[in-house]
Protein backbone atom coordinates (compact mmCIF):
# COMPACT_ATOMS: atom_id res chain seq x y z
CA UNK A 1 0.00 0.00 0.00
CA UNK A 2 1.27 3.39 -0.78
CA UNK A 3 1.83 5.94 2.28
CA UNK A 4 -1.29 7.64 3.42
CA UNK A 5 -2.14 11.04 2.12
CA UNK A 6 -0.30 13.01 5.03
CA UNK A 7 -2.20 16.09 6.69
CA UNK A 8 -1.06 19.31 7.01
CA UNK A 9 -0.79 19.65 10.61
CA UNK A 10 0.11 23.85 10.77
CA UNK A 11 -2.47 24.22 8.14
CA UNK A 12 -4.19 26.25 10.83
CA UNK A 13 -1.64 28.98 11.55
CA UNK A 14 -1.52 30.35 7.90
CA UNK A 15 -5.22 31.15 8.38
CA UNK A 16 -4.24 33.11 11.82
CA UNK A 17 -5.09 36.18 10.92
CA UNK A 18 -8.65 35.33 9.83
CA UNK A 19 -11.60 33.51 12.31
CA UNK A 20 -12.81 31.93 9.66
CA UNK A 21 -12.92 28.15 9.40
CA UNK A 22 -13.82 27.77 5.79
CA UNK A 23 -10.36 29.69 5.13
CA UNK A 24 -8.70 27.34 7.38
CA UNK A 25 -10.17 24.37 5.84
CA UNK A 26 -9.06 25.97 2.69
CA UNK A 27 -5.43 26.24 3.65
CA UNK A 28 -5.29 22.88 4.92
CA UNK A 29 -6.74 21.21 1.60
CA UNK A 30 -4.13 23.08 -0.46
CA UNK A 31 -0.70 21.63 1.60
CA UNK A 32 -2.79 18.22 1.62
CA UNK A 33 -2.22 18.22 -2.60
CA UNK A 34 1.41 17.51 -1.69
CA UNK A 35 0.37 14.50 0.44
CA UNK A 36 -2.45 13.29 -2.04
CA UNK A 37 0.53 13.40 -4.96
CA UNK A 38 3.42 12.03 -2.65
CA UNK A 39 5.24 15.01 -3.91
CA UNK A 40 8.12 17.33 -2.28
CA UNK A 41 7.33 20.74 -5.04
CA UNK A 42 4.15 20.42 -6.99
CA UNK A 43 3.54 22.84 -10.18
CA UNK A 44 1.30 25.67 -10.00
CA UNK A 45 -0.72 24.17 -12.69
CA UNK A 46 -1.00 21.00 -11.17
CA UNK A 47 -3.18 22.55 -7.74
CA UNK A 48 -6.72 23.68 -9.43
CA UNK A 49 -6.83 20.59 -11.23
CA UNK A 50 -6.51 18.72 -7.89
CA UNK A 51 -8.64 20.97 -5.86
CA UNK A 52 -11.72 20.89 -8.40
CA UNK A 53 -12.45 17.54 -7.38
CA UNK A 54 -13.47 19.09 -4.17
CA UNK A 55 -15.53 21.79 -5.79
CA UNK A 56 -13.00 24.65 -5.39
CA UNK A 57 -12.60 27.35 -8.52
CA UNK A 58 -9.59 28.12 -10.16
CA UNK A 59 -9.45 31.77 -8.97
CA UNK A 60 -10.18 30.48 -5.72
CA UNK A 61 -7.24 27.80 -5.66
CA UNK A 62 -4.95 31.28 -7.26
CA UNK A 63 -5.55 33.62 -4.67
CA UNK A 64 -4.57 30.98 -1.93
CA UNK A 65 -1.55 30.38 -3.18
CA UNK A 66 -0.69 33.76 -3.77
CA UNK A 67 -1.43 34.60 -0.12
CA UNK A 68 0.38 31.22 1.32
CA UNK A 69 3.50 32.26 -0.60
CA UNK A 70 2.75 35.93 0.75
CA UNK A 71 2.46 34.40 4.23
CA UNK A 72 6.19 32.03 3.28
CA UNK A 73 3.80 28.95 3.45
CA UNK A 74 4.84 27.66 0.54
CA UNK A 75 8.10 28.57 -1.36
CA UNK A 76 7.78 29.52 -4.85
CA UNK A 77 10.31 28.68 -7.57
CA UNK A 78 10.26 28.19 -11.43
CA UNK A 79 11.16 25.62 -14.21
CA UNK A 80 11.21 28.04 -17.17
CA UNK A 81 7.83 30.02 -17.57
CA UNK A 82 6.27 27.36 -15.11
CA UNK A 83 6.01 28.25 -11.32
CA UNK A 84 6.16 25.36 -8.74
CA UNK A 85 6.01 25.41 -5.19
CA UNK A 86 7.31 23.08 -2.15
CA UNK A 87 6.18 23.50 1.57
CA UNK A 88 8.35 26.04 3.59
CA UNK A 89 10.46 23.79 6.02
CA UNK A 90 8.95 24.38 9.53
CA UNK A 91 5.55 23.07 7.59
CA UNK A 92 7.52 20.07 5.45
CA UNK A 93 9.19 18.29 9.03
CA UNK A 94 5.60 18.63 11.54
CA UNK A 95 4.02 17.47 7.89
CA UNK A 96 5.96 14.51 8.40
CA UNK A 97 6.33 14.04 12.06
CA UNK A 98 2.58 13.98 12.92
CA UNK A 99 1.51 11.31 10.37
CA UNK A 100 2.82 8.46 12.41
CA UNK A 101 2.54 7.39 15.74
CA UNK A 102 6.22 8.17 16.53
CA UNK A 103 8.07 7.17 19.73
CA UNK A 104 6.59 8.99 23.17
CA UNK A 105 9.21 11.31 24.95
CA UNK A 106 10.77 10.27 28.73
CA UNK A 107 9.29 12.02 31.50
CA UNK A 108 11.89 13.50 33.59
CA UNK A 109 9.66 14.24 36.69
CA UNK A 110 9.17 17.92 35.40
CA UNK A 111 7.47 19.66 32.64
CA UNK A 112 9.29 22.48 30.49
CA UNK A 113 6.64 25.30 31.15
CA UNK A 114 6.30 28.83 30.10
CA UNK A 115 4.03 32.02 32.21
CA UNK A 116 3.14 33.57 29.52
CA UNK A 117 0.35 36.85 29.07
CA UNK A 118 -3.13 36.64 29.82
CA UNK A 119 -5.27 38.86 27.56
CA UNK A 120 -7.22 40.89 29.11
CA UNK A 121 -5.81 40.29 32.40
CA UNK A 122 -4.21 43.87 32.30
CA UNK A 123 -8.12 45.04 32.28
CA UNK A 124 -8.26 45.63 28.69
CA UNK A 125 -10.86 44.21 26.56
CA UNK A 126 -9.79 40.32 25.54
CA UNK A 127 -8.91 39.61 21.83
CA UNK A 128 -11.12 37.12 19.76
CA UNK A 129 -9.50 34.15 19.20
CA UNK A 130 -7.19 34.54 15.63
CA UNK A 131 -8.06 37.83 15.71
CA UNK A 132 -5.07 39.84 13.91
CA UNK A 133 -4.61 42.92 16.02
CA UNK A 134 -3.64 40.96 18.79
CA UNK A 135 0.26 41.38 19.15
CA UNK A 136 0.85 38.19 20.75
CA UNK A 137 -1.32 35.81 18.76
CA UNK A 138 1.54 34.39 16.80
CA UNK A 139 3.70 33.95 19.46
CA UNK A 140 1.10 31.51 21.13
CA UNK A 141 0.45 29.77 18.37
CA UNK A 142 4.09 29.30 18.18
CA UNK A 143 4.33 27.63 21.32
CA UNK A 144 0.96 25.55 20.34
CA UNK A 145 2.93 24.11 17.25
CA UNK A 146 6.24 23.72 19.66
CA UNK A 147 4.13 20.97 21.70
CA UNK A 148 3.03 23.53 24.92
CA UNK A 149 -0.62 23.50 26.40
CA UNK A 150 -2.03 25.43 28.77
CA UNK A 151 -2.33 23.53 32.01
CA UNK A 152 -4.50 27.64 33.35
CA UNK A 153 -4.47 30.74 31.97
CA UNK A 154 -1.49 32.00 31.91
CA UNK A 155 0.97 28.77 31.99
CA UNK A 156 1.66 26.63 29.12
CA UNK A 157 3.59 22.92 29.82
CA UNK A 158 4.77 20.41 26.92
CA UNK A 159 6.67 17.34 27.50
CA UNK A 160 9.88 18.39 25.71
CA UNK A 161 11.80 22.02 25.94
CA UNK A 162 11.28 24.16 22.81
CA UNK A 163 12.72 27.15 23.41
CA UNK A 164 14.24 27.59 20.44
CA UNK A 165 11.66 26.68 18.03
CA UNK A 166 9.56 29.70 19.80
CA UNK A 167 12.47 32.09 20.29
CA UNK A 168 11.75 33.31 16.57
CA UNK A 169 8.31 34.27 17.53
CA UNK A 170 9.27 35.67 20.74
CA UNK A 171 12.19 38.14 19.26
CA UNK A 172 9.22 39.76 16.92
CA UNK A 173 7.26 41.06 19.59
CA UNK A 174 7.84 44.63 20.77
CA UNK A 175 10.40 45.00 23.83
CA UNK A 176 7.32 45.63 25.83
CA UNK A 177 5.75 42.39 25.70
CA UNK A 178 8.11 40.64 25.20
CA UNK A 179 8.82 40.18 29.40
CA UNK A 180 5.61 39.06 29.52
CA UNK A 181 6.96 35.74 28.41
CA UNK A 182 9.24 33.54 30.71
CA UNK A 183 10.93 30.35 30.39
CA UNK A 184 10.45 27.62 33.56
CA UNK A 185 10.26 24.27 34.95
CA UNK A 186 7.37 23.24 36.96
CA UNK A 187 7.50 20.04 39.32
CA UNK A 188 4.12 18.39 40.09
CA UNK A 189 4.58 16.76 43.55
CA UNK A 190 3.22 13.68 42.77
CA UNK A 191 2.66 10.86 39.55
CA UNK A 192 -0.70 11.43 40.10
CA UNK A 193 -0.90 15.17 39.65
CA UNK A 194 1.77 14.85 36.69
CA UNK A 195 -1.19 12.74 35.13
CA UNK A 196 -4.01 15.50 36.40
CA UNK A 197 -1.87 17.96 34.65
CA UNK A 198 -1.59 15.95 31.43
CA UNK A 199 -5.36 15.34 31.14
CA UNK A 200 -6.24 18.92 32.03
CA UNK A 201 -3.65 20.51 29.39
CA UNK A 202 -4.28 18.17 26.55
CA UNK A 203 -8.23 17.46 26.85
CA UNK A 204 -7.64 13.69 26.91
CA UNK A 205 -11.38 13.16 28.09
CA UNK A 206 -12.79 15.40 25.38
CA UNK A 207 -10.51 14.02 22.63
CA UNK A 208 -11.46 10.41 23.97
CA UNK A 209 -15.43 11.39 23.00
CA UNK A 210 -14.40 12.87 20.08
CA UNK A 211 -12.42 10.16 18.41
CA UNK A 212 -15.10 7.65 19.26
CA UNK A 213 -17.59 9.70 17.23
CA UNK A 214 -14.71 9.89 14.26
CA UNK A 215 -14.63 6.47 14.06
CA UNK A 216 -18.10 5.93 13.92
CA UNK A 217 -18.23 7.97 11.22
CA UNK A 218 -15.19 6.83 9.13
CA UNK A 219 -16.86 3.01 9.33
CA UNK A 220 -20.26 4.11 8.32
CA UNK A 221 -18.33 6.20 5.35
CA UNK A 222 -16.12 3.72 4.11
CA UNK A 223 -18.61 0.97 4.14
CA UNK A 224 -20.59 2.92 1.88
CA UNK A 225 -19.98 2.01 -2.10
CA UNK A 226 -20.97 5.40 -3.25
CA UNK A 227 -18.32 6.96 -0.66
CA UNK A 228 -17.46 10.78 -3.22
CA UNK A 229 -14.60 12.58 -3.16
CA UNK A 230 -15.76 15.54 -1.20
CA UNK A 231 -16.71 13.34 1.63
CA UNK A 232 -13.74 11.98 2.17
CA UNK A 233 -11.33 14.74 2.06
CA UNK A 234 -14.01 15.80 5.17
CA UNK A 235 -13.28 12.90 7.22
CA UNK A 236 -9.62 12.89 6.36
CA UNK A 237 -9.74 16.44 7.14
CA UNK A 238 -11.99 15.71 10.50
CA UNK A 239 -9.31 12.64 11.52
CA UNK A 240 -6.10 15.03 10.71
CA UNK A 241 -7.07 17.87 12.92
CA UNK A 242 -7.59 15.25 16.34
CA UNK A 243 -4.08 14.05 15.13
CA UNK A 244 -2.71 17.36 15.46
CA UNK A 245 -4.15 17.78 18.98
CA UNK A 246 -3.74 13.88 20.80
CA UNK A 247 -0.30 14.31 21.89
CA UNK A 248 2.40 11.76 21.81
CA UNK A 249 2.21 11.09 26.15
CA UNK A 250 4.87 9.27 28.03
CA UNK A 251 3.36 5.91 28.92
CA UNK A 252 3.71 6.43 32.41
CA UNK A 253 1.68 9.60 32.45
CA UNK A 254 -1.23 7.94 31.06
CA UNK A 255 -2.51 4.09 30.68
CA UNK A 256 -4.95 2.77 28.89
CA UNK A 257 -6.45 5.29 26.64
CA UNK A 258 -4.36 4.48 23.21
CA UNK A 259 -6.09 8.10 21.64
CA UNK A 260 -3.34 8.58 18.85
CA UNK A 261 -3.42 4.66 18.39
CA UNK A 262 -7.00 4.91 17.63
CA UNK A 263 -6.39 7.66 15.01
CA UNK A 264 -3.14 6.39 13.27
CA UNK A 265 -5.56 3.53 13.09
CA UNK A 266 -8.03 5.33 11.14
CA UNK A 267 -5.36 6.80 9.13
CA UNK A 268 -4.19 3.80 7.80
CA UNK A 269 -8.10 3.19 7.20
CA UNK A 270 -8.31 6.17 5.44
CA UNK A 271 -5.32 5.78 3.18
CA UNK A 272 -6.00 1.92 2.06
CA UNK A 273 -9.45 3.64 0.74
CA UNK A 274 -7.77 6.72 -1.04
CA UNK A 275 -5.46 4.22 -2.76
CA UNK A 276 -8.87 1.75 -3.62
CA UNK A 277 -10.94 3.76 -4.80
CA UNK A 278 -9.52 7.80 -5.90
CA UNK A 279 -5.89 7.64 -6.10
CA UNK A 280 -5.29 6.28 -10.08
CA UNK A 281 -8.54 8.55 -10.96
CA UNK A 282 -6.06 11.49 -9.76
CA UNK A 283 -2.84 10.33 -10.75
CA UNK A 284 -4.04 9.64 -14.43
CA UNK A 285 -5.61 13.29 -14.61
CA UNK A 286 -2.42 14.91 -12.97
CA UNK A 287 0.14 13.02 -15.27
CA UNK A 288 -1.89 14.00 -18.19
CA UNK A 289 -1.22 17.83 -17.53
CA UNK A 290 1.98 18.90 -19.31
CA UNK A 291 3.34 20.87 -16.53
CA UNK A 292 3.65 17.16 -14.30
CA UNK A 293 7.04 16.84 -15.71
CA UNK A 294 7.96 19.21 -13.27
CA UNK A 295 6.50 17.54 -9.94
CA UNK A 296 9.28 15.95 -7.57
CA UNK A 297 7.79 13.09 -5.83
CA UNK A 298 9.01 12.07 -2.42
Amino acid sequence: MKPAPRPAPNAHRAAASTSASGETRAVFDVLSVFGRLHARVVPAPLFPIVLARQGYTPSAVSNLLSRLAAGHVLLPGAWGRTTVYRRAPDYDTDFTRLAAAGTPPAYTGAFPAFLVPVPGADGAASPDPGDASDPTAEAHEAFRRAGYRPLRPGVLIAFADAVPQVQPALDALPPSLQSGFEPCTLTPRDLGTARDWVRVAWRLGDLGEEISRAEASVSEALDDPDLTEPRFHDLFHAVAMLLVHVPNVPSILVTGTGLRERLVDLMDRLAATWDERFAESLRSTVLAHPSAQFLEFE
